[in-house]
């Protein structure tokens, strides 16, 4: 219960893009692909598919954010005049169009962006978010309650959207990428096989993100044939930031038990459409 409030609040509900967006709500009903943009070398424009996979017509809006990830990949938007040391957005430096669609069920729109860089721009990456939300029905989530001597009482609705990178690069950029810190968590001793993970700093250095599949691998002692126990698709390190920290749930298949003197192998990867070529390697041995 809220005293002195009036109106309707929306709450946005936004999905940050892996390989292929899905958004769900009563609002609408939106799959998104693809769900990155990089518009670098002669590539200096791009497309994005927006479909709409609900059984209502839906409209939905689309706006440029600028967004910062944290240590543990989370996202916070950026407000203006709030950027820090190395951030650099390209919110300026894109143009897209439409900005607004309506389409009935079944129904895909394209949205076309390019790049428009300035004279002079410095060489770097820079970034911001795409984010597509379901513009509401009138009078969708509208419950509202005056109830004597107890204020209003307001619902809320979910808008529900997602958010994808749109990254600009200029200039003579490049990345590297390593694993450090890796540490090994078993399984508890009354789940069984269930529960373990392994958690390490996955580091970038250079001017540019990083952006691949981790892959954990394990190895029984004195053997060379590996079992793949865990598989983290589409994660990346953006700039600025130098590292961030991974955990990934291992899965063991039946009668498999890490023994001291085994091993993990934890790869990480360009996606497989750009080659599948391993970026950074690290091991952990179990003692």
């Amino acid at each position: 219960m809220l005293s002195g409030l009036s109106g309707l609040a929306f709450l946005v509900g936004i999905a940050f893009a892996g390989g292929q967006a899905f958004a769900q709500g009563g609002l609408g009903n939106i799959t998104v692909t693809p769900t990155r943009i990089v518009l670098e070398g002669r590539a200096r424009s791009g497309t994005i598919a927006l479909a709409n996979t609900g059984a209502k017509k839906a409209t939905y809006r689309l706006t440029v954010i600028n967004m910062r990830m944290n240590e543990t990949g989370g996202f916070e938007q950026i407000e203006e005049g709030q950027a820090r040391p190395g951030e650099q957005f390209a919110e300026g430096l894109i143009r897209y169009a439409p900005r607004q669609v309506t389409l009935e069920p079944g129904e895909t729109q394209i949205i076309r962006i390019a790049a428009r860089k300035p004279a002079g721009l410095a060489a770097g990456e820079y970034r911001s978010h795409l984010v597509i939300r379901a513009v509401p029905e009138a009078g969708a989530g509208r419950s509202i309650e005056q109830k004597s001597g107890e204020g209003v009482e307001i619902s809320l609705a979910v808008i529900p959207g997602v958010a994808l990178p749109i990254i600009l690069r200029h200039g003579d950029v490049s990345a590297k990428a390593s694993l450090s810190d890796i540490t090994y968590d078993p399984p508890p001793m009354t789940s069984g096989r269930a529960g373990a993970s392994l958690t390490f700093r996955l580091n970038r250095a250079g001017g540019s993100s990083i952006y691949g599949d981790l892959g954990a691998t394990y190895f029984a002692p004195e053997s060379d044939e590996g079992v793949l126990v865990s598989e983290v698709n589409q994660l990346a390190v953006y700039t600025p930031n130098d590292h961030r920290i991974v955990t990934m749930s291992l899965t063991f298949p039946e009668g498999l038990e890490p023994q001291s003197g085994g091993k993990f192998v934890v790869i990480y990867r360009t996606p497989p459409k750009d080659g599948g070529n391993t970026i950074a390697e690290g091991e952990y041995r179990i003692q």
